[in-house]
């Protein structure tokens, strides 16, 4: 039987909601809410159109589910002893440490794992009663890559699949998705544009498996960085990072992205001080904590200019 580990969050969050923004991991909605407006960017520069209505459903629907998701690989990895054995978790790993701290029993976690998706879901369904039935179909696509990631028999992000899970649903999926909700129709463009962002989510949940390193191995979760080793996962990253520029530079040539998405090149500098940090400190958490705070802003920048290069280009 594993026993919790002492961890850096101990105190009971004086309010529900406190505790609940942690249990949701609430601060990473922006995984989410990145590829929903990169959508909708896509579609206003593809088609001219822009629905309010459903852009806020969208976005309500996706951070349901992400926060469904969220608690399920919570619940999952406290399961397994993964969380348990962490005895370094960081604000950007370890989960949200409500199970191994006593906070909320796991079947409350579970229960308002489903509830969330169920939102989520029925969000999906009002908007398919608008549009059709392709976004439920995304959306419960999202939710099967969400409990595959983590639950069993699949537990991808054991067998070293998460990134791709997870560059797969943040990116092409609820960019797409988002896209349909906009204009109705399917087509190569979204995908194209979620490229960037869907590699730049999955170097952020690269990055943060270094300070899991350890836990990680004890527990059997083979991430890419547990198989590669520490050394020469800093390598990964390099890739990851250089992979998103390389991408928006092609994208623009080939006349896929328009012009002013070369906007995203703006967050380079950035990148290569997280490298360089990662580089310097992967066997020194505290010091490593900056790049994994780094890679988070850099795909947020880099989705919002994208966004606005779409825009712009719209409007120009």
């Amino acid at each position: 039987m594993f026993e919790p580990a002492k961890t850096h969050f101990p105190h009971r969050p004086k309010y529900q909601v406190q505790l609940w923004t942690r249990a949701m991991r609430a601060p990473f909605f922006t995984a989410s809410i990145v590829p929903v407006l990169l959508g909708g960017s896509v579609a206003y520069f593809e088609a001219g159109v822009f629905d309010p209505l459903n852009f806020i459903l969208t976005a309500l629907g996706v951070v349901s589910l992400h926060a469904g998701g969220n608690m399920f690989n919570d619940y999952f990895d406290y399961k397994s002893g993964a969380d348990i054995l962490n005895e370094s978790p960081t604000p950007f790993s370890g989960g949200s440490r409500v199970l191994v701290d006593g906070l909320l029993k796991p079947g409350t976690i579970l229960a308002a794992s489903i509830i969330a998706t169920v939102l989520g879901l029925a969000l999906g369904g009002f908007l398919a009663l608008r549009l059709g039935p392709v976004i439920v179909v995304l959306g419960i696509l999202g939710v099967i890559c969400g409990l595959a990631y983590s639950a069993p028999p699949f537990k991808l992000a054991y067998r070293g699949l998460g990134e791709v899970v997870v560059a797969l649903v943040f990116g092409p999926l609820i960019t797409t998705g988002s896209y349909y909700a906009q204009t109705g129709s399917l087509t190569h463009a979204p995908v194209i544009a979620s490229l960037p962002i869907a590699i730049l989510i999955a170097a952020a949940l690269y990055i943060n498996e270094f300070p899991d390193y350890e836990a990680d191995k004890k527990a059997g979760k083979n991430q890419i960085v547990v198989q590669l080793g520490l050394r020469r996962a800093v390598n990964g990253y390099a890739i990851l990072l250089s992979t998103t520029y390389v991408i928006i530079i092609l994208g623009v040539v080939s006349g896929d992205m328009p012009l002013l998405a070369l906007l995203g090149l703006l967050t380079i500098p950035q990148a290569m001080k997280a490298y360089g940090l990662l580089k310097k400190h992967h066997k020194d958490i505290p010091n490593l904590l900056p790049a994994n705070a780094l890679t988070i802003k850099i795909h947020l920048q880099t989705g919002l200019l994208l966004s606005l290069g779409y825009i712009a280009s719209a409007l120009y």
